[in-house]
């Protein structure tokens, strides 16, 4: 045991993180250079050969693993550094936020409670007034950080749930289930969070477009066609962005809309609503 604790101190070593740094940094010198592809020419199979092995029982030494990680995990890896790249939605990140993530994953903090992160918990916060801030939205607003565009779609139809029926945790959503009105572009996380939800694919609505974007008037006629029926709405989702083509929803009469029916709206801008932090575009 004593050796086992001997090598995990070793490569606590300021020299064991040069080494990986050193391979980050000639990752993006060269993908920055513009030299060689933006993705790998090799398929999925050719690929995966290379990790086909038991797992190693007795660990590796770290100088294998660096050589390994840089030959068949980085060489191929997409280069989102590259001045060619581009298409889909991930961004190269800035060098600062990937030496900071060193010391994010050495600290390790859980800002689930206070008392497991004390200073990272007051971070998070207050770079959630930061943005809610830098969108306009008063100083009563919140939020919380979610892993991606799926996940964030389902806390906020979760908390659209909690408003149209707030016993449902307790006792489900019943036979009846409201219904969720989107449009036929929507991303495919808002069918995916309305299944999840426990009210059933079925009740998710899809409305039809005109020029890419939500027709307003196709919902209006959505909204009278569920009420007509004796079906209650838990919400409208309106998108900021779509993924095929960055089209965004008339925003202005889709709210109005929503506000005079008593209707609540998400917008799912996981791909366009950086537009609010421009004074143009907001």
């Amino acid at each position: 045991m004593s050796d086992l604790l001997t090598a995990f101190d070793s490569d606590a070593s300021g020299e064991a993180a040069q080494a990986f740094t050193a391979i980050a940094s000639r990752y993006l010198a060269g993908a920055g250079s513009g030299e060689g592809p933006v993705s790998t020419p090799l398929q999925p199979a050719e690929l995966a050969g290379r990790f086909e092995a038991p797992m190693p029982a007795d660990g590796e030494a770290l100088e294998a693993s660096l050589e390994r990680l840089e030959r068949d995990v980085v060489r191929d890896a997409n280069r989102l550094a590259h001045p060619m790249a581009m298409g889909h939605q991930v961004s190269p990140p800035l060098p600062a936020a990937i030496w900071s993530d060193a010391v994010i994953s050495a600290l390790n903090q859980s800002v689930a409670v206070w008392e497991m992160s004390p200073t990272l918990t007051l971070v998070e916060a207050q770079v959630i007034r930061w943005m809610t801030a830098m969108a306009g939205l008063g100083p009563s607003a919140g939020g919380t950080f979610t892993s991606g565009g799926t996940e964030a779609t389902f806390t906020a139809l979760l908390a659209a749930r909690a408003a149209a029926q707030p016993n449902a945790w307790r006792d489900g959503v019943g036979a009846a289930p409201p219904l969720v009105l989107c449009g036929e572009h929507a991303h495919y996380a808002v069918t995916r969070a309305v299944g999840e939800l426990g009210l059933g694919v079925e009740n998710a609505v899809l409305v039809p477009a005109r020029d890419h974007r939500t027709d307003p008037l196709a919902i209006e006629a959505a909204v009278n066609s569920a009420r007509a029926a004796g079906r209650r709405i838990m919400a409208v989702v309106a998108t900021a962005g779509s993924t095929a083509t960055g089209s965004f929803d008339d925003l202005v009469a889709i709210g109005a809309l929503c506000d005079r029916e008593g209707i609540w709206l998400h917008v799912d801008g996981a791909h366009g609503a950086a537009a609010l932090f421009s004074e143009h575009h907001r």
